[in-house]
This record gives C-alpha cells, sequence and structure tokens, in this order.
C-alpha cells in the first residue's frame, strides 16, 4: 500500500496510502482493507438502522475472523443458531464452515445476551470482542479518513457502544443497567440518557414506578455515567506558511469538555461496561464536521481522562466553509452525544 513519486529515475520517493497507514496503526491485514474499500463507500445515505446493521456486517467480514476456530460440527450448531437471531443467514447458500459467519452470529448471541450454546463458544466470544474494538477504531479512521461522512462514522461508533454494552441499536439507553430489555409503556416515551441524567430523584422514581422498573438498578447505573457539557470557540492563531492563501484555509478551534460524576467511589475515566467482562477506559471523539454536506474535516480521540475540565487546541482546514458541527460521541454509552455549532 504504497505510492510511488518518480522526479527522475534516480530519485524514487516512496509515500504510505492511508489504507496503509491505517492497516499499520491497528495491526489488520490489507485484504480487510480492500474489503472496506469495496463495501463501506456503499453504505454511505443509507437509513440509520439499515447502515447500523451493514456496519456489523462489515465488522463481522473481516479477514482477521478468518483464524476463529470452526470444530467438528460447530457448522451445525451455528445453522441452528441462525434461526435465533436478528439478521439471518439464508440457510441454502451460506456456508456454515466460513469462521466469518460464526462470528456474525457470536456477536449477535452477545448482543442479544443469549447463553452462548456450548463452552467453546464463551472462548470465542471473548477472543472476538477483544479484537472487534481494535477493527472498530479501524473502520472509524477508514469512515473519516477516506470516505469523510459523518452519518457513517456515527454509526461505526454507535457498533462500538453496543458492543460494550452488549445492546442493539434498537436497545433502550435503560437496558445499560439491566440484564433483561427494559419495556416501557406504550405511551411512555423512551427518554434518551442525557434526559434521564438530569432528572431529578423524585422524577426519576416516579418514571421508574409507573414503568414498574427497578430505580435503585437506574440510579446506580446512572451514577456510573458522566454527565458533560461542550463548547467550541475559534482562537486566534497564525499559521506559519510558504504560501499565505494555504495558511488562510486552517483554523484553530478551543473544544472545552466539562465533565461531571454522581458517584464520589468511581474512578474517573474507567468505564461502566458490566457486560463487556473486560476493563475499559472511558473515551469521547470529537468530530468536526461541514454542516451543509457533513463532510468530515477533523476527527479526534480523547482517551484516560483524569480531569474533570478537558481543553484541546484542534487546528483543521476549513476550505472556505464557515459553518460546522462538532460532535462529541462517547466511545461506550448508548446515546451520550453532543452537538454544537462552530462558526467560523
Amino acid at each position: 500500500m504504497v505510492q510511488n513519486r518518480k522526479s527522475s529515475k534516480e530519485d524514487v520517493k516512496v509515500f504510505s496510502t492511508i489504507n496503509g497507514k491505517i492497516a499499520s496503526k491497528y495491526y489488520i491485514s490489507h485484504m480487510t482493507l480492500r474489503m472496506f474499500d469495496q463495501r463501506l463507500n456503499k453504505l454511505v445515505n443509507l437509513k440509520e438502522e439499515n447502515m447500523f446493521e451493514q456496519c456489523f456486517n462489515v465488522l463481522c467480514w473481516v479477514h482477521e475472523w478468518m483464524e476463529i476456530p470452526v470444530r467438528h460440527n460447530e457448522d451445525k450448531v451455528s445453522k441452528s443458531m441462525n434461526a435465533f437471531v436478528k439478521l439471518k443467514f439464508a440457510e441454502k447458500t451460506t456456508d456454515f464452515l466460513d469462521p466469518r459467519v460464526k462470528t456474525n452470529l457470536v456477536l449477535q448471541y452477545y448482543l442479544n445476551r443469549q447463553e452462548m450454546p456450548m463452552p467453546d463458544f464463551v472462548t470465542d466470544c471473548r477472543t472476538i470482542l477483544d479484537s472487534s474494538i481494535r477493527i472498530l477504531q479501524a473502520m472509524i479512521d477508514y469512515c473519516a479518513l477516506v470516505l469523510c461522512d459523518i452519518d457513517l462514522v456515527l454509526s461505526v461508533i454507535n457498533v462500538g457502544q453496543c458492543i460494550k454494552q452488549a445492546c442493539w441499536f434498537s436497545s433502550s439507553v435503560l437496558d445499560m443497567f439491566f440484564d433483561s430489555k427494559t419495556i416501557l409503556k406504550a405511551s411512555q416515551k423512551t427518554p434518551t440518557l442525557f434526559e434521564l441524567k438530569e432528572y431529578s430523584i423524585a422524577a426519576l422514581e416516579k418514571f421508574c414506578e409507573n414503568n414498574n422498573i427497578d430505580v435503585k438498578a437506574v440510579k446506580h447505573g446512572l451514577d456510573q455515567i458522566p454527565y458533560f457539557s461542550v463548547k467550541a470557540s475559534k482562537t486566534n492563531t497564525s499559521f506559519s506558511s510558504r504560501n499565505k492563501e494555504k495558511a488562510a484555509d486552517f483554523a484553530a478551534v478551543k473544544v472545552s469538555m466539562g465533565i461531571k460524576i454522581s458517584d464520589a467511589n468511581k474512578k474517573l475515566g474507567s468505564a461502566y461496561t458490566p457486560r463487556f467482562g473486560k476493563f475499559q477506559f472511558e473515551g469521547y471523539f470529537i468530530i468536526i464536521s461541514e454542516r451543509n454536506t457533513g463532510k468530515i474535516v477533523k476527527l479526534v480521540r480523547v482517551t484516560d481522562i483524569q480531569e474533570l475540565n478537558k481543553t484541546l487546541s484542534i487546528n483543521f482546514k476549513h476550505d472556505g466553509y464557515s459553518e460546522f458541527w462538532v460532535d462529541v460521541v462517547s466511545d461506550c454509552y448508548l446515546g451520550m452525544k453532543k452537538r454544537v455549532l462552530l462558526k467560523l
């Protein structure tokens, strides 16, 4: 994955491609990046739920899963699992000996919180979960740097949130706090995570009582999840450049995050992911995109936060546009996203 640029027969310069950098950074196969080229660009402009399902399918079709073992007669087990999942395979045309098909079914069982059919599948699920986060990070980079599509990046991030919480796209944020699916009254609109965080104790108790939900479990979960506010403003920074016109195409912004924690015993930066089975740090994506087109101009990751007030200075190329969305999205909590408008 290189590009050769020849200025003369004697002088040959080699530059890595974006795909090559992503493959190297996340230790994934060039065959996976080729599959991204073939499949991810077709997902742009899909409806939100369809986009989530297709992103999930792309995750399950990467070359890395070819190392997942398919033991004797496990193809028959996978075939029986297919009857109990949301995204079913066509039995007549599907090779259930394919490790990627098994990976898809195992992940769907995990998201459904169904019991694995045999102990070996539990071990395989652990292996798949450990690698899935790294592969999703590569997908996010590809969608941001190659396709530059905000909706697609948000959908891939949502897949990562669901994997860390063992939930589906259609799950309520309340499902993060319970082992079984939360069912609200038909007349009750599901509140967002930020709305739940803003409820008074009395309002939260009334909401849970009306829907026959254990208020202690909800309160405990909400106490583990931080609340954050976001501000974004332009800063006056001079960009040195030999060409003044190029320097004028860049802008600098200051993005401030104010984080509040309800539980004094919670360690700052530790994620509430009770079903993932492995310790995770809370992380956030800061995504700057053009307001009218949705084209991403900058993506920044913020991880291992050790302070309640975090301020970042971010430089990006604006290409003459004056209005941008700044999205701050959690990498592990369903529905935790804030969007603010930035005017240059």
